[in-house]
């Protein structure tokens, strides 16, 4: 779900950290060891018993916490954008001696550079917090990827009655093992201006072909960003000749910025969008109380799941038992809820997680098919190939 272009690396001051406190208490109740942990069993015998009335893995937890504060910081990759590095507050909240350190940007700009610099013999990310396209079909082939699931081990995150669908439904990937998805967001593709657009205009995704529109419609590029699993759901549901119609014949105007494209549609430059305003980038415009006019219209029933927060595990993580502890935490309710409040994503957990955005709450009980998954990449690709075709 990246764009290319406006990386931009957040130092662990730049920000100040509101409204975070509150979550970062209740996430450090929840997380912190309750008291000093044993000293690591010596290489080659077993780890303690657990303490009468303690479960297995809450030794396993303190010991963990014990040798991640050994190592004193974790580096974290992730989107663009304040609201990240506003969230990392937590876990630095519930695990004082630890920092953050935060790298903001795009999966196109972000994973070539680690790329590049791992074949430079340098290694700098621990986690990955990044959609299913790129950084998927680029890392793992090339050996940058420690699977997941080995590393999560706490009881409270394991169970299939806190998760939609169970614990496995997250795993984007066939193995089930490398990327793990702890949101899912109902996708809306098409949004209006209502200022421009009438409320009867477009009822279906064959009203965009309109000769009405032609030059005014703005999507976000999914020759190179996610916004391809929009244009997938739409030939799913229409065709692939609507698809080579509507970017082929109607002027389709292409941004490649997540910001740039919210921020067109927000001043008005134009009435319809696909893809646009990007859901992420579209939260800091709603906190100013901008873009009341722009509504997402749900077309054909084309309605699926998409998850726009992947967690990856960095192959030779510098810190690797600091990384271990962020990949548990994370997955934690403490933390799932201080994410869906700041980032205003609908995490998967059913135990009192409040909605991120009701706006893209799925359903409960109603079933959704899922397009940003390592199963849906080889149709991603040959949309891409048809965008690229008809946009020559």
């Amino acid at each position: 779900m990246f764009s290319k272009g406006n990386q931009s690396s957040v130092s662990r001051r730049g920000f100040i950290r509101v409204g975070s406190l509150a979550a970062g208490a209740a996430a450090a109740a929840a997380c912190a060891p309750a008291a000093a942990p044993p000293a690591p069993a010596p290489s080659g015998q077993a780890a303690p018993a657990a303490a009468p009335g303690r479960a297995a893995w809450e030794q396993q937890w303190d010991d963990l916490v014990a040798a991640a504060k050994k190592e004193k910081e974790v580096t974290v990759f992730t989107y663009p954008g304040t609201q990240y590095r506003v969230f990392m507050d937590n876990f630095e909240a519930a695990f004082p001696g630890i920092t953050v350190q935060q790298t903001g940007g795009n999966a196109s700009i972000i994973v070539p550079k680690v790329m590049q610099e791992r074949q430079a013999g340098v290694y700098t990310p621990d986690i990955l917090i990044s959609s299913v396209g790129t950084p998927f079909n680029a890392l793992k082939p090339a050996g940058g990827l420690d699977p997941v699931r080995p590393q999560l081990f706490r009881s409270d995150i394991l169970d299939d009655k806190v998760w939609r669908d169970g614990f496995d439904a997250g795993f984007l990937d066939i193995e089930k093992r490398w990327m793990y998805a702890p949101t899912f967001d109902k996708s809306v593709g098409v949004w209006i201006n209502t200022d421009m657009v009438g409320p009867d205009e477009i009822t279906s995704l064959k009203d965009l072909l309109n000769p009405k529109w032609k030059g005014k419609i703005l999507s976000l590029d999914p020759r190179t960003v996610g916004v391809s699993w929009n244009v997938l759901d739409m030939k799913r549901s229409a065709g692939e000749e609507f698809v080579r119609k509507l970017y082929g014949e109607q002027g389709v105007v292409l941004v490649r910025e997540l910001r740039q494209g919210t921020e067109f549609m927000v001043k008005g430059q134009y009435p319809i969008g696909i893809g646009a305003p990007n859901a992420d980038t579209f939260v800091d415009f709603e906190d100013q109380g901008l873009g009341k006019n722009l509504k997402p219209l749900e077309l054909d029933g084309g309605q699926f799941l998409i998850s726009t927060s992947c967690l990856y595990s960095i192959n030779r993580a510098p810190h690797p038992n600091a990384a271990k502890l962020f990949l548990n935490w994370f997955l934690t309710k403490e933390a799932q809820t201080a994410w869906a409040k700041g980032t205003r994503q609908n995490s998967r957990r059913l135990d009192g997680v409040p909605a991120g955005n009701p706006r893209y709450q799925p359903t409960p009980g109603k079933k959704y098919p899922t397009v940003a998954s390592e199963a849906q990449l080889e149709e991603d690709t040959q949309i891409k190939a048809i965008v690229k075709e008809v946009t020559k």
